[in-house]
């Protein structure tokens, strides 16, 4: 985790984080609306490069990998549906389309990595949904 531009100059690195709210999906396709609506809004996050504050090594390396992460928020209150590995697998799939597509239109590089299920933090006490396995309702 030492982020470097081409040139060898060290700085910082950071992921765009966004949260889909899956704990009140019904269907595959909610789910899958839900990460491509978090997609878009992380890659419209990569967007803002502007960190003169960290220096031009800094702002070339979020520049240039545009990192995204999508937080499945509420996964343990809709199990049967979420824990599924083919629709996390597609999920997955899916933010890298949409963050495709957006990045394309707005001129900027898409995501190096991206992931869909994330630590989560404080987004689900916000939200009035589980934070951890055991936190069922």
């Amino acid at each position: 985790m030492w982020p470097q531009t081409a040139s060898g100059e060290s700085g910082w690195s950071f992921c765009n984080l966004t949260n889909a709210v899956v704990s009140k999906c019904k269907t595959r396709e909610d789910v899958i609306n839900a990460v491509e609506a978090a997609s878009y809004l992380g890659t419209m996050q990569a967007y803002y490069t502007d960190f003169s504050y960290l220096g031009a090594a800094t702002e070339e390396i979020v520049r240039r990998d545009a990192l995204i992460g999508v937080g499945l928020t509420g996964m343990c209150e809709n199990p049967k549906l979420i824990f599924d590995a083919d629709l996390q697998k597609e999920a997955a799939l899916a933010v890298i389309k949409a963050n495709e597509e957006l990045a394309a239109i707005l001129g900027i590089n898409p995501a190096a990595r991206t992931t869909v299920v994330k630590p989560d933090g404080n987004t689900s006490q916000m939200l009035g949904t589980s934070s951890t396995p055991g936190d069922f309702r």
